[in-house]
């Protein structure tokens, strides 16, 4: 299955050059993203890409789940790769969505230092901690399994049973610590974080205001693939959560923006519930991973390694439900760029971002600036490595 969105075909392209230069069309680099079928993360890079003007080619094939190995694939352990217009093959888009965010006309990251922070946060939220439940969600029931065989009809059965998605999913689920007996816990945080998304986007158009940026990009990816993209769940949605389907509706035709994202004025009462649902169902958790990389730090030294995707497990507890789940790479990155920002506010900024950690539950972040700033997630072409700064 293949999806081309070109820069300058969607209903709200953009028609500035990347320099601001006034152009008849764009002439934007086009890359070519390949991933397992229905992976958010292709959906999330696919969106970003056409918000920031590039031309993507998404491929979702089975092929790229047999990658195998941290040298070929991303650094959660997800297998999405991204090729430039020469060839060049990258296997983390998270982090080219860094590098990409202040390279065009205006960046879609938050300009204020506590926003920016809150972005991050629920960055982190939707790829850490929603996508396994949403995965959940969709592909823990039979109709999943229906809907992949018949959207993916050109694959010989043999092919496919060998492949069956929802077999390989569950046994990731348990990765992530997710079990069939949590399944009403795992339904009841999803309707709630889905319900305060709908209330946003019923007055804001999106989850950044009237304008889209990284927040929804965030929520987008894991929304989409898991409900949206499946006519069972998104009859649901529909009926339950209709402003939310059309925010949904408004991303999968948006091209290159024309405005500038507009920074929050204040922090929507919507978000801070969000942080609230973080804060109840996760915050323990999240300590349990501080916990345990510390350990396995002790453990390897102050050298830089070749990661694995994952590095070890930890034990926590989600929803009165005692988990072990794995300490993926892709967490410690999420960790070191929120702290990276906690360490460079100040004075008004601080206070802000005090309560914003403070409705997470992770006020502890502010004693582990130095944990997350000594030992840096670093990346060279395919290689992921854990660097010590001395």
């Amino acid at each position: 299955m293949e999806r081309n969105h070109t820069a300058d075909s969607a209903s709200h392209s953009f028609s500035a050059s990347p320099d601001g230069a006034e152009s008849s069309a764009v002439q934007a680099e086009q890359f070519v993203l390949r991933a397992e079928p229905f992976d958010p993360g292709a959906e999330k890079i696919s969106l970003f890409c056409r918000m920031m003007g590039y031309d993507i080619n998404l491929q979702q094939t089975f092929d790229e789940a047999e990658l195998g190995g941290s040298g070929s694939s991303s650094i959660s352990g997800n297998p999405i790769s991204i090729a430039n217009a020469n060839g060049k093959i990258c296997y983390h888009p998270g982090s080219f969505i860094d590098q990409w965010v202040e390279q065009r006309k205006f960046s879609l990251l938050p300009k204020s230092a506590p926003n920016k922070l809150l972005a991050h946060i629920m960055d982190f939220y939707a790829e850490e901690l929603l996508t396994p439940l949403l995965r959940y969600y969709r592909f823990g029931h039979e109709l999943g399994e229906k809907d992949i065989r018949k959207r993916l009809n050109s694959i010989a059965d043999k092919r496919m049973d060998q492949l069956c998605w929802l077999n390989r999913q569950k046994r990731q689920l348990k990765l992530y610590g997710i079990h069939d007996h949590m399944g009403a816990a795992i339904i009841s945080h999803s309707k709630r974080l889905l319900s305060h998304l709908d209330k946003q986007v019923r007055t804001h158009k999106y989850l950044s205001g009237s304008i889209p940026g990284m927040i929804d990009i965030s929520f987008y990816g894991p929304i989409y693939s898991y409900l949206y993209s499946h006519q069972v769940y998104r009859n649901d949605l529909e009926k339950s959560f209709p402003a939310l389907v059309n925010w949904i509706q408004n991303l999968e035709c948006i091209g290159m923006l024309v405005d500038e994202p507009k920074d929050f004025a204040s922090l929507p009462d919507s978000m801070m519930h969000i942080l609230s649902i973080i804060n109840r169902d996760w915050s323990c958790l999240i300590q349990a991973h501080i916990v345990a990389y510390q350990n396995w730090l002790k453990e390897m030294g102050n050298e830089a390694y070749n990661l694995p995707a994952y590095l070890g497990m930890c034990c926590g507890t989600f929803m009165q439900h005692n988990i072990t789940r794995v300490i993926s790479v892709n967490f410690l990155w999420h960790m070191q760029r929120i702290t990276q920002q906690i360490k460079q506010l100040e004075n008004k900024d601080k206070k802000i971002s005090d309560t914003i950690l403070k409705f997470t539950g992770m006020e502890f972040l502010n004693d582990q600036i130095p944990l997350f700033s000594n030992r840096k997630i670093i990346f060279d072409d395919d290689m992921v490595c854990l660097e010590y700064q001395s």
